[in-house]
């Protein structure tokens, strides 16, 4: 059976979360923006994130939700074996 995974890249000297969804973008009445889909995710990733950075970095006191979420529409796929 077959999992797809949703993967989210914190980059945090750029200040991107970069969302890879190899699913079909979600259209609805309710999201008129593909990140409003993704902000429950999102609160999960960052509280967890914001966790561990406290643990690593006492001074850390960032919102990841102020970062600028990015969608690749393509990425390049590589066979190195």
């Amino acid at each position: 059976m077959w999992h797809i995974c949703i993967f989210f890249v914190l980059d945090r000297k750029a200040r991107v979360i970069m969302i890879v969804d190899p699913s079909p973008v979600r259209q609805s009445a309710a999201y008129n923006h593909p990140i409003f889909y993704y902000l429950p995710r999102i609160q999960k990733v960052g509280k967890t994130f914001d966790r561990a950075m406290e643990e690593v970095d006492p001074a850390w006191n960032d919102d990841i939700y102020d970062w600028n979420p990015i969608f690749p529409f393509y990425i390049p796929k590589t066979l190195d074996g």
